[in-house]
């Protein structure tokens, strides 16, 4: 998780430098979702004792977080401003229904 949220401050402070294309900061969103899914399956194969339940809620939750990133870029139009501290404009109303 700590390499995911890396990786999302990296290309979002990159993004908005401006030394990277929004397509790449989206194939590393892409990535990153693709990777949360197959962890997800992971954890609900393996069946987790007692916390599983709260582990794959928060997988699941910050998944969401990283579609909704994803989705705010592609929406953007014009060259959007990513702060992914401020994150709450980003949040789909799936996202606040799982938080």
């Amino acid at each position: 998780m700590a390499d995911e949220f890396l990786t999302v401050y990296e290309c979002a402070k990159e993004y908005n430098e401006g030394t990277i294309e929004i397509s790449k900061f989206e194939s590393e969103l892409h990535r990153l979702i693709l990777e949360r899914d197959k962890l997800i399956k992971l954890c609900e194969n393996t069946r987790i004792p007692a916390n599983q339940y709260t582990c794959l809620r928060n997988m699941t939750i910050n998944r969401q977080f990283l579609i909704d990133l994803k989705s705010h870029i592609k929406s953007g139009g014009k060259k959007p401003e990513i702060n992914i501290f401020e994150f709450g404009e980003y949040l789909s109303y799936v996202s606040k229904f799982l938080r």
